[in-house]
């Protein structure tokens, strides 16, 4: 197996990009469309939600480590602020879950 040069590397990485942009406005467009067939907000039945989520947090987050990883010192500070963010949205959607019950 080869190494990829560096064209193909910033070929791979734009389809990459491509691909989870495609992937987030289809789970955005699903949802709000169960969100209008519900006439409510959902949250607590919705895997699409979830998972609109936890790819934007999983996104910050791999950036940041790999950021880290190379030696930038702003990566443990964007750690850090990312993992708050990322409890406070959890805790925000664990209480809207419970407001539906």
């Amino acid at each position: 197996m080869k190494r990829m040069d560096e064209m193909e590397q910033t070929h791979a990485l734009q389809a990459i990009r491509i691909t989870l942009l495609y992937s987030m406005i289809f789970e955005v467009a699903y949802w709000v469309m169960e969100c209008v067939k519900a006439k409510k907000f959902i949250t607590n039945d919705s895997i699409i939600f979830f998972l609109l989520i936890t790819q934007g947090v999983v996104l910050i987050l791999s950036q940041l480590f790999f950021k880290k990883k190379v030696g930038n010192t702003k990566g443990t500070l964007g750690i850090i602020i990312a993992f708050v963010f990322a409890l406070i949205a959890i805790t925000i959607g664990f209480f809207l879950m419970n407001l539906d019950a």
